[in-house]
């Protein structure tokens, strides 16, 4: 396989970006910034922080743990991902069509129905499994 240079600044051009954001764009919210009347917002909204990154991967972070303590448990589960989605649709659903509740009721039951769907989604395996001896893959 040939590797290029213009590949490779390509590549790493693409991890800065979803890292920081946009160089071209923070290089443009520089004067505005200095100069502007809005003072550093465009350069904040520009740059991307770590909180994004971290924002973006926890979800997973915990699935992988998820994974992880079925191993340990000697079960296979690969359907981590999945589960994930679920829950969220159920949380989402719950979020948006229950409306005028206050947000400490709220915000439990979207999570307790989303904690709920994934569970259903996983039990599906677990019980086939269980039942038929059938293999999770």
């Amino acid at each position: 396989m040939k590797v290029g240079v213009g590949n490779l600044l390509k590549a790493y051009g693409a991890l800065y970006e979803g890292a920081l954001g946009n160089p071209a764009d923070i290089l443009r919210a520089i004067p505005e910034a200095i100069g502007g009347e809005e003072g550093l917002k465009p350069l904040l909204k520009a740059v991307r922080g770590p909180s994004d990154s971290l924002v973006q991967s926890v979800p997973y972070i915990f699935a992988g743990l998820a994974v992880a303590l079925g191993f340990r448990a000697g079960l296979f589960n690969i359907g981590a991902e999945g589960q994930i989605g679920i829950g969220w649709l159920a949380a989402v659903f719950v979020g948006y069509s229950i409306a005028g509740l206050p947000a400490y009721i709220h915000l439990p039951l979207a999570i307790i129905v989303g904690a709920g769907a994934a569970g259903l989604w996983a039990a599906i395996a677990g019980i086939l499994k269980a039942r038929t001896g059938a293999h999770e893959v």
